[in-house]
């Protein structure tokens, strides 16, 4: 078992601080730059199963899963809560449901 050099950080660290600066920057150009800011989406979720990492309840609410583009609400995102749900819809037509 190869042993670890004290103070640098773990991969599975720098990786998920890489996926939330990607979803942090895709979020940033959204509305200038939509096709940098898919691509930005696909780079952070090409990441998270490349390294087995696990994106997360907070992380999913961040993008569409179809068309990847980061969500924001009221410039491609609308929002609907139904008893404990809430209902994620996309500009492309997508809808997601997350629990509440």
């Amino acid at each position: 078992m190869a042993k670890r050099r004290p103070g640098v950080a773990s991969l599975r660290t720098i990786v998920e601080q890489r996926i939330n600066t990607l979803l942090t920057k895709a979020a940033q150009v959204a509305s200038e730059r939509e096709q940098d800011s898919k691509k930005y989406v696909k780079l952070a979720r090409a990441l998270s199963m490349r390294h087995r990492i696990a994106m997360g309840k907070e992380r999913k609410k961040l993008f569409c899963k179809s068309c990847g583009s980061p969500w924001i609400k009221g410039f491609n995102l609308e929002i609907k809560k139904e008893d404990v749900w809430e209902i994620y819809m996309c500009a492309c037509g997508a809808k997601r449901k997350f629990h509440s």
